[in-house]
């Protein structure tokens, strides 16, 4: 898994709630962070249900919404699943 120990200078991170789709991309330099761009894109009420993604095609159409909104150029994201919706297995 060679991608695993690259370092990007971009960085987008993707946030999936209930209500909206947000992007927050980030670059560094040095030791500092700066903002690059960002987005939030609303979601139909029916999307997510009880916290559970209900339209994956229409998630997926928000973020492409969100993306475009943003102006980002960068493909390297980060997703953050909550503590609920994962599922662990011990191997």
């Amino acid at each position: 898994m060679k991608w695993l120990n690259r370092k990007h200078d971009h960085l987008l991170g993707i946030d999936i709630s209930s209500a909206a789709i947000k992007l927050l991309e980030l670059s560094k330099t040095g030791a500092r962070y700066k903002v690059e761009s960002y987005a939030v894109a609303p979601l139909a009420q029916n999307a997510v249900i009880d916290n559970n993604i209900s339209n994956a095609e229409m998630i997926a159409e928000t973020i492409k919404v969100a993306l475009k909104q943003s102006g980002t150029r960068t493909r390297h994201a980060c997703v953050a699943i909550a503590g609920s919706s994962v599922m662990t297995k011990m191997i």
